[in-house]
């Protein structure tokens, strides 16, 4: 049904020296088999190496090839790895601010506005401006969980098309961990900070509920 909301299970871990990605990805597939509402693919699937083993596509999209039914996306920056994991497609990206240790607050702004104006939509550079060392991060992590969903990855075509909103303004979550959500052409983003400094945002075709869990216990 197209009115479906899914729901979007989404694992954050802290220590990203310990394991290697696909490792983590393992770790947030077996979690997700444990919380997943469908109680069939709760009943009948089962976490196995065969079954989930990780494959990518062309341009380094990742997906089982085994298990079509579970889509994934992963991501990482700074001290965390993230991993989305639903029955559908999806594209997950986070973001910590990288400010330069000698950049000055003013400089670390300018930054973010050339890039921006270098490589988004006009109208995200121009959003950007309002706020760049919020609305940066914003932009940025709808436009990589978006790339991530399609698979299409960073090319030149990243500035022909805007993941903002009808009236061009991403909404603002007021706390971290609050989901702030909006849709942008074909496509629905769910954004939350994870903590002052970094952002997380996910990307789906379809409506869905994000439920957001910290895997401290490894």
């Amino acid at each position: 049904m197209i009115n479906d909301v899914r729901d979007v299970y989404v694992y954050v871990f802290e220590s990203l020296d310990k394991y290697s990605t696909n490792d983590y990805v393992k770790m947030a597939t077996v979690e997700y088999l444990k919380s997943v509402k469908d109680e069939m693919l709760k009943k009948e699937t089962v976490f196995s190496e065969e079954l989930f083993c990780i494959k990518r596509m062309s341009k380094g999209k990742p997906y089982f090839p085994n298990c079509k039914d579970i889509g994934f996306s992963v991501s990482h920056s700074g001290k965390y790895i993230v991993c989305a994991l639903t029955n559908g497609n999806v594209g997950i990206d986070i973001e910590q601010k990288n400010r330069f240790a000698d950049e000055s607050e003013e400089q670390f702004s300018q930054r973010l506005c050339k890039i921006a104006q270098r490589f988004f939509h006009p109208q995200e550079a121009d959003f950007v401006k309002s706020d760049p060392n919020v609305r940066f991060y914003e932009v940025f992590t709808a436009k990589e969980s978006y790339v991530k969903l399609t698979g299409t990855g960073f090319d030149e075509t990243l500035a022909e098309n805007s993941v903002l909103p009808v009236d061009a303004l991403i909404p603002s979550g007021t706390e971290n961990l609050d989901f702030v959500s909006w849709s942008s052409g074909t496509v629905n983003f769910y954004q939350t900070k994870v903590d002052n400094d970094t952002v997380l945002c996910i990307c789906t075709e379809q409506n869905c509920h994000p439920h957001l869990f910290f895997i401290t216990d490894l």
